[in-house]
């Protein structure tokens, strides 16, 4: 009985995690910006971001990302700051409907040598790293200022008062 109990808690637990390596923080973790000013080629990184842009070539996929800090279970936060933008290649193909524009994801991979691009007019060399694993984040409606919206009328009167209609219509029965 005891050893029913025991695998299905590790069932639960193991549907409720996401993948081990995205979820594990890299101890020796190198930053965007030290990425571009040496080479680091071979080094273990995990990195997330904002997903801007999706290429889809005829052996691999190419996701352009904006990196945001990432919290220790390795979700990127809900912030402006940025150490810059990497390239994130996946030698298979990868769905351009389920990796959107604007979604977060999380890559943990392999620093490979830098490729150029252009933002705007702007040359930018890319970090690019190959992507052993990913985790494209849930969309989640934290970022709305409120759940619920309020009428102002109810700020400007005392708690017991109702909305007029409320009064007014408080007789009528519509079922």
């Amino acid at each position: 009985m005891q050893k029913l109990y025991i695998v299905l808690l590790a069932l639960i637990m193991t549907g409720c995690t996401s993948s081990q390596a995205i979820r594990t923080p890299i101890a020796d973790t190198v930053s965007i910006e030290k990425a571009r000013q040496t080479s680091q080629t071979g080094t273990q990184v995990r990195w997330g971001g904002v997903i801007v842009a999706i290429t889809n070539n005829s052996d691999h996929s190419i996701i352009e990302i904006v990196e945001r800090p990432l919290t220790r279970y390795g979700v990127p936060k809900v912030t402006n700051k940025t150490g810059g933008r990497f390239l994130a290649k996946s030698n298979e193909f990868l769905e351009p409907e389920n990796i959107k524009t604007g979604r977060y994801i999380t890559v943990n991979g392999q620093l490979a040598d830098y490729q150029a691009g252009k933002i705007g007019d702007y040359e930018y060399q890319y970090p690019l790293v190959n992507i052993n694993e990913y985790k494209v984040w849930p969309v989640n409606n934290y970022n709305y200022r409120s759940r619920y919206h309020y009428d102002s009328f109810y700020h400007y009167y005392p708690y017991w008062w109702h909305h007029p209609y409320y009064f007014r219509y408080r007789h009528r029965h519509y079922w």
